[in-house]
């Protein structure tokens, strides 16, 4: 049995965007012009890394996630959605990601699940690893992943 007549067998029902994606969009907010890609995991994330936006410090600790989390909420391009959760991205080659997460209609938070997925799902349509697994850590929380992502 397929994954789809499985689900369907079982009344499990997809979030209707899960697996969307769009890499490399602009927005301009906070008074910066922002690079970002756009992943959904069943909840809309914003992953952005910090080596492509030079309007950003190169590290996590000076990113002003609060600031730029809350121009994201309040852009017009999310508030269909309630807003969406923006991951701030440090990349330690090899295959390490270090984050920082605002969540929608919460704030910073010290770690995000889903977040973890959105920045490997990002990394890996972007070539970014180099290898088989990925580490993505945050303040409350560590990931190491496989990359699956070649069944998409």
């Amino acid at each position: 049995m397929g994954v789809l007549a499985h689900e369907k067998a079982h009344g499990i029902k997809r979030h209707p965007t899960a697996g969307e994606y769009e890499f490399r969009k602009t927005i301009s907010l906070a008074g910066r012009d922002l690079l970002y890609h756009y992943v959904d995991v069943a909840n809309p994330h914003a992953v952005i890394f910090l080596d492509e936006n030079s309007e950003l410090p190169d590290n996590l600790l000076d990113t002003p996630v609060e600031e730029v989390g809350r121009a994201f909420q309040a852009h017009s391009r999310f508030t269909p959605t309630c807003g969406i959760n923006v991951e701030f991205v440090h990349e330690l080659p090899p295959d390490k990601y270090e984050m920082r997460v605002f969540e929608r209609s919460v704030g910073e938070t010290s770690s995000c699940g889903t977040g973890s997925i959105a920045v490997v799902r990002a990394a890996y349509e972007l070539g970014r690893p180099a290898g088989d697994w990925v580490n993505v850590s945050q303040p409350g929380y560590r990931l190491h992943e496989p990359l699956y992502f070649r069944s998409f």
